[in-house]
């Protein structure tokens, strides 16, 4: 298992440069409807530390940009992508290029906490939320500069502090920005909870896992889709009743498991959903389990999936367990 935390710091310096490199290629378009309002699907994976685009989902083509260690890529409504950085503060990074170029956003507050990690969701122009490990939630209305605490979507009067490896959390904005889901597992609890007013309330609903451990979330309209480390449940009666995706079980080509769910799905915010997980290491592979890499199509809200072949025949660095992966969804080009 790769060490989240050692990675940061060894990449937390070379924060955000603009790469040369391949050229974007041209992904052949599939017939039908594109995802929501013209968008497209960005995919940041390391080792390569590079950028790689799909208009539909299907297949990633490498665009000529690369970076250093974004978590959690996202894009707010007018395609200005964010990530998050490590810190005893909120901070995030900003690219108004599609990637190519990054910029550190001044954090105006200067009240300095406890270290932690951030999760962090775009919603309307220039709207951040983040979850920090400790649980505090936040929102931003001028793109990070400045944060306002608001209400945590997890338990009251309970001191949290996340797993070892670093917050197996996630957020997810709605189409139309009027609703948040918070997913995060910590030592002490678990947490799936939707706010509707800008994280001032939240309401808890009934994950579809007793581990409420993910590897995504997302809305589809008012569906709510959630993904485990090898299947997608989906619920539009929040959280009442949860089904599951066909195929159940989502592999890899020539696999009978995942790849220890080293693996990251979004949605549109209204049809497609779209997971990819990476290829392992090559000591990790098997007879039963290659452990390729794969990339997860649904264009029916969660329904059923297809899956396609991994940007890569095979991993650029097969002797280490390295990979991370973090996907996002551009509403506008």
């Amino acid at each position: 298992m790769k060490n989240l935390f050692f990675a940061v710091t060894i990449l937390i310096g070379s924060l955000l440069v603009s790469c040369g490199g391949e050229k974007e290629k041209t992904e052949d378009k599939p017939s039908g409807t594109p995802p929501r309002n013209g968008g497209h699907f960005l995919m940041y994976y390391y080792p390569t530390a590079s950028i790689y685009n799909s208009d539909f989902g299907k297949e990633f083509a490498k665009k000529d940009t690369c970076m250093g260690f974004p978590t959690y890529m996202t894009s707010d409504e007018n395609g200005t992508l964010f990530g998050s950085v490590p810190g005893k503060r909120i901070s995030v990074v900003k690219s108004t290029d599609g990637g190519k170029t990054w910029t550190p956003v001044e954090n105006m507050d200067t009240t300095n906490g406890v270290y932690s990690s951030y999760v962090i969701v775009a919603g309307k122009a220039n709207v951040i939320y983040a979850l920090s490990s400790k649980g505090l939630f936040y929102a931003s209305k001028d793109g990070g500069s400045n944060w306002e605490l608001k209400n945590s979507p997890c338990l009251k009067d309970t001191i949290h502090s996340s797993p070892a490896m670093g917050p197996d959390s996630w957020l997810a904005v709605s189409a139309d920005g009027s609703k948040i889901i918070a997913q995060a597992w910590y030592f002490e609890e678990t947490v799936l909870s939707i706010s509707s007013d800008g994280g001032n309330s939240w309401t808890a609903i009934t994950p579809p896992t007793e581990r409420n451990s993910s590897r995504g979330i997302g809305f589809c309209g008012d569906r709510i889709v959630y993904a485990t480390s090898d299947q997608i449940f989906f619920t539009d009666d929040m959280g009442k009743k949860w089904q599951n995706s066909t195929p159940e079980k989502l592999f890899a080509a020539n696999s009978e498991s995942s790849y220890y769910g080293y693996r990251h799905f979004v949605t549109d915010g209204d049809q497609f959903v779209v997971g990819v997980e990476v290829p392992s290491a090559e000591t990790s592979r098997n007879e039963k389990n290659k452990y390729p890499g794969a990339v997860f199509y649904s264009k029916d809200g969660g329904k059923t999936f297809e899956i396609f072949p991994f940007p890569f025949d095979s991993d650029p660095t097969p002797n280490s367990s390295d990979e991370f992966i973090y996907l996002t969804f551009v509403p506008k080009k």
